[in-house]
């Protein structure tokens, strides 16, 4: 059966087009106004978001918006448990100066909105849950609901101190425990419990719980659920999350299928399973598309980890740079049938897994549990790997810069031009026409979140060594290289990156021929054992 993905900017569109009650927030106040404009605004988020939601006759199907001035929101409160619920039927927007007239006029990367679990400035007291999303309490059930979103946000200072059942955040908190307590030990910075919201453009960052310190996602009414609806979340950063016993950065429970699209995880950790995400209960497919999971760290599961016979689904994805203590710095599958069977079964696709360490050894990029199975396509894979299916390779994918946190392809990568277009098992209808940076990919995509792009030649070619010469230049059909040094490899690419000439093992002074080149512009990069120089060459 094919599973649509709609494109998660499309789901709120009609926001923009019809008009809506707005409510207006402002930290900087005095008291509160009746909210209806920037000059009688609010002074808390939660009374604009209760005030949006009351508005409504039909909030699952109608939409009211709270904006929110930038500034830094605390959670007042002499309570641990106080949080901002979200409701629904109401979008949360932050990042406005407090003179926008339309929503398209806010910026939120320079009008910065900071909602912190600090329950006041310098305060040594912090909330558990800066962020809640909670289904309807029906009485005897719960109606989850999906109308609801938050956008333009940093998400921070949530504390989980581990006490009463389910207090390590572990299996140990069977599904019947979750459902009816919403697995309070989750998700310090925001916790999605029983519904399927939008969360968009936001920075999750220094929180801290025993299960999913940045954000829990649990989105099934019931268990074992014939369906369940699907969360968004796309463009967020989850950064500097922790967690004692399962995942620092983003954990998913439960038959959840949530999709999450163009998220960064960096440098979250957990003193045990799954530094950047973790899945677990019979998730059957969540979905991740153009994410980036780099400098995370766990004991097991530095980037993610799978358990529960949970399948997730990746695509055009990066896990890179990832450590852990024991196995699976990049991948982890683990057990959960209890005749110790295999139950995980990722698809990657167009992805990229290589470069990850383990302090102990063992398998590293991925760890593969039993009989758990991997479906590989289009990918590159490390850690000696050597027998995954069609277009898989096995050689360094070449970052741009990783001591910069720069994990963009590099000229020449064998990632370049090498993904598909179209899912191979014919499951979903979604291949990434954009990178993780909004940049299109072309006919040819390539592997991981990030697409090559060949920006101004200036900045594309290095100053030209005076040790190396190439001549004549403009060229027909040869050119020379001179150079003090030995070259190990020269290579000619056109300006997509596709390789087109590769030699190895030449000498100081090299003849190469172009006279199968179209004229036009290209680029030289030169390899030698101390330096790489990248030249650009006209062919007449």
């Amino acid at each position: 059966m094919k599973k649509t993905i709609i494109y998660i900017i499309a789901i709120f569109a009609s926001s923009m087009v019809f008009s809506q009650t707005v409510y207006y927030v402002d930290g900087s106040v005095t008291s509160s106004g009746s909210g209806t404009s920037w000059g009688t605004a609010f002074k808390t988020i939660q009374e604009g978001i209760n005030a949006a939601e009351s508005s409504l006759s039909d909030p699952s199907s109608e939409t009211a918006q709270v904006w929110v001035k930038e500034g830094t929101y605390y959670i007042y409160s002499s309570s641990e448990d106080n949080t901002i619920e979200m409701l629904e039927g109401v979008e949360v927007y932050g990042g406005f100066d407090g003179t926008e007239t339309q929503l398209d006029q806010r910026d939120y990367v320079t009008n910065v909105c900071t909602i912190d679990g600090n329950q006041s400035s310098g305060s040594a007291n912090q909330v558990k849950h800066v962020i809640t999303f909670f289904g309807n309490d029906m009485g005897s059930y719960y109606s989850s609901w999906t109308n609801g979103l938050l956008d333009g946000f940093t998400i921070t200072g949530g504390n989980i101190e581990m006490s009463g059942p389910g207090k390590n955040g572990s299996k140990v908190t069977d599904p019947e425990s979750i459902l009816s307590t919403g697995n309070e030990m989750s998700g310090a910075g925001i916790l999605i419990f029983k519904c399927a919201p939008t969360v968009q453009n936001c920075i999750i960052i220094d929180n801290d719980a025993p299960k999913g310190g940045g954000m829990y996602i649990m989105s099934a009414t019931e268990f074992p659920t014939t369906s369940s609806e699907i969360a968004h979340i796309y463009n967020c950063d989850f950064i500097n999350n922790s967690a004692m016993m399962r995942c620092g950065g983003l954990s998913i429970d439960l038959d959840s299928e949530p999709i999450i699209e163009a998220c960064k995880f960096i440098g979250n950790t957990c003193d045990a399973k799954g530094g950047g995400v973790y899945i677990d209960w019979v998730c059957p497919e969540p979905i991740f598309i153009n994410c980036l999971f780099a400098e995370n760290h766990a004991s097991r599961a530095g980037a993610m980890g799978v358990d529960g016979s949970s399948s997730p689904y990746l695509i055009n994805c990066t896990l890179t740079n990832n450590s852990s203590s024991d196995v699976g710095a990049g991948l982890y599958t683990g057990s959960y049938n209890p005749d110790g069977t295999a139950s995980n079964e990722p698809t990657l696709i167009n992805c990229i897994v290589s470069g990850n360490t383990a302090d102990w050894g063992g398998p590293v990029d991925l760890r593969i549990w039993h009989d758990d199975y991997f479906y590989v396509s289009n990918s590159i894979l490390g850690s000696g790997f050597t027998s995954f299916g069609d277009g898989v390779s096995y050689e360094t994918p070449d970052f741009s810069d990783i001591g910069s946190s720069d994990y963009r392809l590099d000229l020449g990568s064998v990632g370049i031009n090498e993904g598909v277009t179209s899912d191979p098992l014919d499951i979903y209808n979604y291949i990434p026409t954009t990178d993780i940076d909004g940049n299109e990919r072309d006919a040819n995509p390539d592997m991981g979140c990030y697409e090559y792009v060949a920006t101004n030649i200036e900045s594309e070619i290095n100053s030209i060594n005076s040790e190396i010469i190439v001549y004549p230049n403009p060229a027909d059909d040869y050119i020379f290289i001179n150079s003090d040094e030995k070259i190990t490899y020269i290579e000619i690419y056109d300006y997509s990156g596709k390789l087109l000439i590769k030699k190895q093992n030449h000498s100081n002074n090299d003849k190469i021929s172009i006279e199968n080149l179209s004229a036009g512009f290209y680029l030289i990069k030169l390899r030698s054992d101390t330096s790489n120089t990248t030249i650009k060459l006209i062919k007449q």
